[in-house]
């Protein structure tokens, strides 16, 4: 069931201002909380999408999906979405202009089905609702047009399994635009994936995937969907011996895909390849110790790692980063100012800038701090988040880097030992 609720008219020039500085809480009788992944995103006009799932205190499941908006200056612009779940999201949120994809797993008549609900940028009200079969595991989802989606997920089929491409338009109709084998050759398993969705109808799919074999071989493949014509076409392949380990990947919004390959011998090497194609050229990666960030824009490839686990106490963070205007020779930085702090997330503002939020780790308060990495070695405190009397933070946060380089937090909160909220604070960095 569906209800909209209209809190003001439309604010035709909120997307227009410069970003601020603001903070939203949005709690409830109920529980509000943020799902285990894509729960917050931001578009390329600085609007915060966000879902929180609600639970009624006699229920252990979700019932419900508060949908909210916010503007680059924290207003809500028109009013919030409320749609009906029967469990936790595990597929998210996409956005573009301002339009939103809401994706939810529910129980249907057959087993667990995707329901997918687009959304306008002007009001909360669905222009469309469609349904695609749960043995569809959705990878990734843009909205390359005026409500339209496009999506890319995985089936299972008796041969192994299978790369689907679909459409979905204004009429609600899944177009199915390719399924295809997952990897090249038979026997072979599909084992990591990232794509880039087109946020134009004339863009394709750009997709960096790791296809293993029993021989032990794994073939390290860049690929690309046309989606008009429905064909794919395999740009390049780097065949990654047994002895070596692909442990990260990435692609960014132009297409540039990036793989970090660890050998038997612990000599890490950085794997590039441009959109366009071309071979895959490696080389040396002087990362040292645990890897806690992989993270790439159009700008920087950004390697965070830290000299002790992730949760420990001990150990600076060491930014590698690949300039990819220049010849991608690293520059490596150390922060030392960060050697007793428990890292909780990281992500690239728009200017290729490393955002750190963590916590000292032998505070009692374990008070969040926001930190700006630059690459000339500065680090700037950007703000601190503290909680109120009887709050504490719930396991769950995402920190994003949006537009006109701001940085967005979003977190769980627990107050009074029952109510679950979620918290969204943005901040313009230096």
């Amino acid at each position: 069931m569906f209800k909209q609720f209209l809190f003001s008219a439309v604010i035709a020039c909120s997307f227009c201002a410069h970003a601020s500085d603001w903070q939203q809480e949005f709690f409830s009788t109920m529980s509000n909380e943020l799902p285990t992944s894509r729960g917050v995103v931001v578009d390329e006009l600085g609007l915060v999408h966000l879902q929180a799932f609600n639970r009624q205190p006699w229920s252990t499941t979700h019932e419900l999906a508060h949908l909210f908006t916010i503007n680059a200056q924290g207003q809500i612009p028109w009013g919030w979405g409320l749609t009906s779940v029967d469990r936790k999201s595990d597929c998210g949120v996409y956005a573009q202009s301002g339009q939103r994809l809401d994706c939810f797993k529910i129980a249907g008549f057959n087993g667990d089905e995707t329901r997918l609900e687009m959304r306008s940028r002007y009001h909360s009200q669905i222009v469309w609702q469609s349904t695609i079969p749960g043995e569809v595991a959705l990878l990734d989802a843009s909205i390359p047009a005026e409500n339209v989606a496009l999506l890319v997920g995985t089936l299972s089929s008796a041969s192994g399994n299978e790369l689907g491409v679909f459409r979905i338009s204004g009429s609600g109709t899944a177009d199915v635009l390719s399924v295809r084998p997952a990897c090249p050759q038979p026997g072979q398993v599909m084992t990591s994936s990232r794509l880039r969705m087109p946020v134009q109808e004339n863009e394709m799919i750009r997709h960096v995937k790791t296809c293993w074999n029993s021989f032990g071989t794994t073939d390290l493949i860049l690929e690309q969907f046309v989606p008009w014509t429905g064909h794919w076409t395999t740009l390049s392949t780097w065949v990654i011996p047994h002895s070596a380990a692909l442990t990260h990947s990435a692609i960014n919004a132009e297409g540039e895909a990036f793989a970090l390959v660890e050998h038997g011998s612990g000599f890490r090497e950085v794997a590039h390849t441009h959109g366009f194609g071309g071979q895959w050229q490696p080389q040396p990666a002087p990362v040292q110790n645990e890897i806690v960030a992989f993270l790439v824009n159009n700008r920087a490839l950004t390697i965070v790692s830290r000299s002790t686990p992730k949760n420990s106490a001990t150990g600076a963070d060491t930014m590698t980063r690949f300039d990819l205007q220049g010849p991608l020779w690293p520059n490596i930085r150390i922060f030392p100012e960060l050697r007793d702090i428990v890292p909780l997330g990281h992500a690239l503002s728009s200017e290729g800038e490393l955002i750190t939020v963590g916590y000292p780790a032998f505070s009692r308060t374990r008070i969040q701090t926001v930190w700006q990495a630059h690459s000339s070695g500065k680090l700037t405190t950007i703000a601190s988040l503290p909680f109120s009397i009887n709050e504490t933070t719930l396991d769950r946060m995402y920190v994003i880097g949006g537009p006109d380089n701001v940085a967005v937090i979003a977190r769980n909160i627990e107050r009074h030992g029952m109510q679950i909220g979620v918290r969204v604070n943005q901040y313009s960095l230096p």
